[in-house]
């Protein structure tokens, strides 16, 4: 008599052993999430078929990042475990953890560190839009931009963490349709949240419709332009003894 073979699933949390080694199964489109550890770099596996209609998940762990990763695949969702997800700059990285080239990339539940380095935590390129980090955790910026944006209309940044040093925090220029909501900032001494404009009264050169409600940016800075032909933004909600700086 012939018994069926057992079946394995590969259900969420399915591993196998080797050589003593503990593998997960790798994800693909129907059978997800597979996470990442830190040897393996997200901007080496985004393009990867199984992301087109999966999260990218990063497990709980710290990468090292010695050189600034492009984020280039359009809609791509990444995903940390939180305040244990950390992408930390190593002593050499003068740029920053991700530079987002596509459009409609979203992060969440991810830690960046930038241990004191010059850069950009989190640069957005010019004229990509649709940008969404929520939920994520900015610490190191001695030196550094937490995220910056130039061009970049309907960005959202929203339920961030934030500790802040000698450049501006949140710095967003010629951008339109941005959301900065709900966020708390340790203040340095650059900017907390900065919408600024090449030019306030030239269209095209400046920051219009932006939301920016809900942070606490302690005894920090908002600033925003506010012109007969320029902002039209909503500032409201935020801590009550935060520096409302117009131009």
């Amino acid at each position: 008599m012939k018994f069926p073979r057992k079946l394995v699933t590969r259900e969420k949390g399915a591993q196998h052993v080797s050589g003593g080694v503990v593998y997960p199964y790798p994800s693909d489109a129907r059978d997800y999430p597979f996470h990442l550890t830190p040897i393996y770099q997200p901007d080496k596996w985004q393009h990867k078929a199984r992301y087109g209609n999966a999260p990218m998940f990063l497990s709980s762990g710290e990468w090292t990042v010695h050189g600034r990763m492009t984020l280039s695949k359009e809609s791509l969702k990444m995903t940390g475990e939180g305040y244990h997800t950390v992408l930390k700059a190593s002593s050499s990285n003068s740029e920053g953890i991700f530079h987002i080239t596509a459009n409609a990339v979203g992060i969440k539940n991810v830690q960046f560190n930038m241990n004191g380095r010059p850069g950009k935590a989190i640069e957005i390129a010019d004229s990509v839009a649709s940008v969404s980090i929520q939920n994520c955790v900015f610490v190191g910026l001695t030196n550094a931009y937490g995220i910056f944006g130039d061009n970049a209309d309907r960005v959202t940044i929203e339920n961030c963490y934030f500790v802040g040093g000698a450049n501006d925090v949140i710095y967003v220029l010629d951008s339109n349709e941005v959301a900065i909501r709900n966020n708390r900032i340790i203040p340095g001494s650059g900017v907390e949240i900065n919408l600024a404009s090449t030019t306030a009264g030239t269209v095209g050169d400046q920051s219009n419709f932006g939301i920016v409600s809900g942070n606490h940016v302690g005894v920090g800075s908002i600033r925003y332009n506010t012109t007969a032909t320029s902002g039209n933004h909503q500032i409201s909600g935020n801590n009550a003894n935060a520096t409302l700086v117009t131009y």
